[in-house]
């Protein structure tokens, strides 16, 4: 009779798993704190990359301190993806720990 759980099964793993951040090749949905909405998107790079992408885009929208003027002419103008056209309209905060993939 052979034990079900060895030293072998509990130690050895052939291969580690990677941190998502490191994974290439991913479909990625990006939630939002202030309402139900959310940014779905895919990158062949790693994820972690396209994430710090994301997140300075939408700091040099939340940063920036708006005019009426200006505030009415940013809802129009497009940017460089959804997540800070979103920023830019709605004035909400995106939830960057809660990656979905």
């Amino acid at each position: 009779m052979k034990p079900t759980n060895t030293l072998k099964s509990v130690f050895v793993h052939p291969k580690d798993k990677k941190d998502i951040d490191q994974t290439s090749e991913v479909v990625y949905d990006i939630p939002c704190k202030g309402c139900n909405k959310s940014y779905i998107g895919e990158t062949g790079r790693p994820f972690g990359v396209r994430k710090k992408e994301h997140q300075k885009d939408t700091e040099k929208i939340a940063t920036k301190n708006f005019t009426r003027a200006s505030r009415k002419l940013s809802n129009t103008e497009q940017h460089k993806s959804a997540i800070t056209d979103h920023i830019a309209q709605e004035n909400h905060v995106i939830d960057w720990e809660g990656p979905n993939y």
